[in-house]
């Protein structure tokens, strides 16, 4: 199984590597910026991350208007992998190339969590 490091290594080597184009599609698509990339990970990665994911079972269900959904706050329950992908992403380098893509200039990290600062 990888840990959360390798799979930072993968996305952020593939974010930089649509850097460019990430960056013009986060520039031109107001009111709501954002960007998209496909294949951020290799196929044999996301489908053992998607054969990872709990059935449901033992999981809260969420429903409203907006939004039908299990969670569950307690990721030790579960396959160890869906801990490390959460992770991978709040990995410095991760974060650092999506901050270039959006040009922010400044990131808070608190603790082990990440949070973009909107300056």
């Amino acid at each position: 199984m990888l840990d959360c490091f390798a799979i930072a290594e993968k996305i952020e080597a593939r974010l930089r590597s649509e850097q460019d184009n990430l960056s013009n599609q986060y520039a031109g698509s107001p009111p709501i910026r954002h960007f998209w990339i496909e294949d951020l990970l290799p196929e044999e990665i996301c489908r053992e991350i998607y054969e990872a994911f709990p059935s449901g079972e033992g999981m809260k269900q969420r429903k409203s208007f907006r939004e039908l959904k299990y969670v569950s706050n307690q990721m030790y329950e579960h396959n160890p992998l869906l801990e490390e992908i959460v992770y991978a992403f709040q990995e410095s380098g991760v974060v650092d190339v999506v901050k270039e893509i959006c040009e922010k200039r400044t990131y808070v990290r608190t603790r082990n969590f990440t949070r973009a600062a909107y300056r």
